[in-house]
Parts: structure tokens; sequence; C-alpha cells
């Protein structure tokens, strides 16, 4: 093979592992919720529009993480979040609370 069908080679290569990999990121991107915070979160919660088993509360990060039910990622236009939050005693009791 010669020198310029390898560097040819090469640059295709590179060219489809970033194709790949930006629609892997935009994909990521698109499924998080933009504007959620933490006072939209006790409201989705309150109205039973956040998917209780799959929120985690992260003590280190202080951030709390989860999914919106399916039904209503549509209005929320994604389905997973990850906000700063009360992650101590008091936003667990919290979340307990209002999710039953």
């Amino acid at each position: 093979m010669k020198t310029n069908q390898k560097s040819l080679l090469l640059w295709f290569f590179i060219v489809i592992v970033l194709v790949v990999f930006l629609q892997a990121w935009n994909n990521k991107k698109s499924v998080y919720i933009a504007d959620f915070d933490y006072q939209r979160f006790i409201k989705a919660l309150q109205e039973n529009k956040v998917n209780s088993g799959k929120v985690v509360f992260n003590q280190t990060t202080k951030t709390i993480r989860g999914e919106i039910k399916p039904e209503f990622s549509g209005e929320f236009k994604g389905s997973k979040f990850e906000i700063p939050g009360n992650t101590g005693d008091e936003g667990i009791k919290l979340f307990s609370a209002i999710s039953g």
C-alpha cells in the first residue's frame, strides 16, 4: 500500500471515530433535562412524575440523579436529570415523605 493511501485511510478512520463519538455525545445530551432544578424536582415528585426507584442521592458530590417516568418525558423534554440539591438526611426524609 502506498504512503498516500495509508494517510487517506488513517484520516478516514479518524473522521469515522469522530462522527461516532459526536453522535453518542449528542444522544446523551438530548436525554438529560436542560432546565431541571431542585424546585422542579420537588414539584415533579409531588405530582408523581419522578421514577422514585431510580433516584440516587450522592452525598459526596451533593447531587441528586434520577429519571422522570416515561409518560412525562415529553413534558420535560428529556428523561434524566442530575441536579445539585439537599442530599443530607433532611433531603432524604423530604424525598421519602413525598414519594411515599
